[in-house]
C-alpha cells in the first residue's frame, strides 16, 4: 500500500499534467513544498523552548493545540501534565513520527526526543 506520500506525488503529477493545473495552483504550490521536507524531526530545541518561555511569567498556564480533523476544522487544547524522554522514528504510514516501541529490532532511524504529553 502506497504511504500518503507516494500518494500525494502521484496526485501532484496527474494534476500538473491537467489541463486544469492553474486552478490547483495553491494546492500544488503548498503539496510541492511539503513533500519537500525531509523526514527527520525538524523540531525545537530545549534551549530555543527555554528562550522562548523568558518572556512569560512563571504563572503563565502551558498546553499544546492540535487540530481535531472535524468538519470545521477545530483546533483542540490539551494539558501538558509531563515531560520525558522517548525514541521516536518516522512512520510512512502516518507520514509523521510515532514514539519507537521499546522492544524489537529497529532498523530505521530512531532518535531521542523530548515529549511533553
Amino acid at each position: 500500500m502506497p504511504t500518503m506520500r507516494e500518494q500525494l506525488q502521484l496526485a501532484l503529477n496527474i494534476i500538473e499534467n491537467d489541463d486544469a493545473a492553474d486552478e490547483h495552483a495553491d494546492w500544488l504550490r503548498d503539496t510541492r513544498a511539503m513533500l519537500a521536507v525531509p523526514n527527520n524531526l525538524d523540531t525545537m530545541t530545549v534551549g530555543e523552548l527555554k528562550a522562548y518561555l523568558e518572556e512569560f511569567p512563571d504563572s503563565a498556564k502551558v498546553a499544546f493545540s492540535y487540530p481535531s480533523g472535524d468538519h470545521w476544522r477545530t483546533v483542540l487544547v490539551g494539558a501538558i501534565k509531563s515531560a520525558e524522554y522517548a525514541n521516536v522514528k518516522f512512520s510512512g504510514y502516518h507520514d509523521t513520527h510515532q514514539i519507537a516501541e521499546p522492544e524489537g529490532e529497529e532498523t530505521e532511524k530512531v532518535e531521542e526526543v523530548l515529549i511533553l504529553g
